[in-house]
């Protein structure tokens, strides 16, 4: 993630928030719905119902979280330029 992406995200919020914010944007740009991504991801479908709700995670799950979303961008990137 680069600089700009994180200030992007969290000037003025939490860090929970800052990723709920990150997962929103890659589900609408990435086409994918919310219990894909959580199933994709850490296999929990309410995953992402239950952030939305306010559910804290810990940071090594974020991280994985983000280690996902920026694999799946990237395996799609390549996928498109071998085609």
């Amino acid at each position: 993630m680069t600089r700009l992406e994180v200030s992007k995200y969290q000037y003025g919020m939490t860090t929970r928030e800052a990723l709920l914010a990150e997962i929103e944007d890659f589900l609408m740009t990435e086409s994918v719905s919310a219990s894909e991504f959580g199933r994709s991801a850490l296999n929990d479908t309410s995953l992402v119902m239950r952030l939305r709700s306010g559910a804290d995670l810990r940071l090594s799950t974020a991280d994985k979280l983000r280690a996902f979303m920026r694999e799946f961008r990237m395996h799609r990137k390549t996928r498109r330029t071998n085609a």
